[in-house]
Formats: C-alpha cells, sequence, structure tokens
C-alpha cells in the first residue's frame, strides 16, 4: 500500500499560538503546524493573546493576524514587546501593502507573511492560499470529497483541501457520499473518516468501489490502528493516514493526481 512520510518532528517541543478573529483560519494554521510536529493554542483577538501571555504562558512563535475586533495585531504585538516577549512574532495579511508592511515592522513583527484567506472567492484558478501558506497550481481541475460526521474536522479538511487547490465537496455520513456518486458526482479524491454513523468508513469505500469509482480514496482514522489500516485496504482505500489531515501528505498524491 502506498505510504508518505511526514518530516520528522524536532526533539524540542515547540509550541505556537495562533490569533485570528476567523475560526476557519485558526483550525487550519492549528493543523499545519500539528504536521510539523508544533502544538498550537489558538486565540480569537489581540487581546486574548495577551491575556494568555500575562497568565504566564510562553510560545516559541506567534503567528499574529493584523485585522481583529477588540484589539488588531498590530496593537496585540506592541503590548507584547512591552511586556518583555522576544519570540518570533509573524505578521498574517490576507492583502499586500507597502504601508501594512511597514506598520507590521514598527510594531514588532517580522515582516508581514501574505497571502489570500482560505477559500476566499477571489482567489483565481485553483491556487488557492492560506495567510502564509501557498501550493502549486495543477495542470487540471482537481475535485474532492471529504466525508466526516465530525463538523469542525469536515470543516478543516475541506479548508485544508481547498489551500492545496482542491475543489471540495464534504458530506457527513458515507450514505450521502454514495447518494452523491450515485447523482453522476465524479471525483479525483475522496477522503473518508474511520468512524462515522450507520455506514462506516470501510464500508463506504467498499460500496464506492463496488461501484466502479477509481478515483483515488484516502482513509482518515484519529487514533492509528492496525486492525483500522487492514479494514481500510481491504475495502480498497488507497492510503491510510492518522488526522490531522496534513498537506506534507496531501500535496504529493495530487501531484501524481495531476500527473
Amino acid at each position: 500500500m502506498e505510504r508518505t512520510s511526514l518530516p520528522g518532528p524536532s526533539s524540542k517541543k515547540l509550541t505556537a499560538l495562533v490569533v485570528d478573529d476567523t475560526l476557519l483560519t485558526r483550525l487550519i494554521h492549528r493543523n499545519l503546524l500539528a504536521g510539523h510536529g508544533i502544538k498550537a493554542q489558538l486565540a480569537e483577538n489581540g487581546k486574548e493573546a495577551v491575556d494568555f501571555i500575562r497568565s504566564g504562558q510562553r510560545f516559541d512563535l506567534i503567528l499574529m493576524d493584523k485585522e481583529m475586533p477588540v484589539m488588531d495585531g498590530t496593537e496585540a504585538t506592541k503590548e507584547l514587546r512591552s511586556m518583555g516577549i522576544h519570540c518570533f512574532i509573524a505578521g498574517l495579511s490576507a492583502v499586500s501593502s507597502a504601508g501594512g508592511k511597514e506598520e507590521f515592522k514598527q510594531s514588532g513583527m517580522a515582516p508581514a507573511i501574505e497571502g489570500m484567506a482560505p477559500g476566499i472567492e477571489s482567489s483565481k484558478g485553483n491556487n488557492k492560499m492560506s495567510k502564509g501558506y501557498q501550493y502549486p497550481s495543477w495542470k487540471k481541475k482537481l475535485r474532492g470529497l471529504v466525508v466526516d460526521n465530525e463538523e469542525l474536522c469536515r470543516m478543516v479538511e475541506k479548508g485544508i483541501m481547498g489551500l492545496c487547490g482542491v475543489e471540495t465537496q464534504a458530506v457527513e455520513t458515507g450514505e450521502a457520499a454514495v447518494e452523491l456518486i450515485a447523482s453522476g458526482a465524479t471525483f479525483d479524491l475522496i477522503v473518508i473518516d474511520m468512524i462515522l454513523p450507520s455506514m462506516t468508513g470501510p464500508e463506504t469505500a467498499r460500496k464506492i468501489r463496488g461501484m466502479g469509482v477509481e478515483s483515488k480514496i484516502l482513509g482518515l482514522t484519529g487514533l492509528y490502528c492496525e486492525r483500522d489500516e487492514e479494514e481500510f485496504v481491504a475495502a480498497g482505500v488507497d492510503v491510510f493516514m492518522e488526522k490531522p489531515l496534513s498537506p506534507n501528505w496531501l500535496v504529493p498524491i495530487l501531484r501524481e493526481l495531476d500527473n
């Protein structure tokens, strides 16, 4: 069975604070960092970030959005620097501007990491970016399906797929996935969670393969178990991995599909 390896985690357990007022963006950044072995705490505005630091929490890295309610990123960074916090603070910006870069710099942040917010409608073609992460364009339009009964997992997995340039639909049950495919929908990549209501992940994969579908199927599990892998493989799944879904795993798979 095909397996893709993540880079080995650092011997030191790094920690990060992600500060952004958009829930999906926070979750996506947390998943991206987790893929590199970095544990992330989340804050929805600058004041909450400052309060975390005041309470005694410390981080190796802070990803700070600029535009936020209550206290914006530049205000929060100035406050943190005045408190003697010297860790690396990366400013996140959805829009590039010389004035914005200078404002980041003067507040004590590293130069702004620019990029479109996840799934933003003005993204051109299928090369979408999140703040600070850019992935290659594909020669063809790739379509994906996420099957996961946990709403937050669906949001994050769909978001990660979108960041990687895949036009993605998401459903919460195996039955819904089968019905969608039976209606004529086609996908290059299908991501299926192990634990689903009524019809399990392997049962869903087996049913889809029985319909003659040759798409790449990726099986996900919240906690690695050899038995889960064996069930998925027996059902016709191509790749099996433990959550969280990471671009480090996903991009090589998409590159293969694009070729």
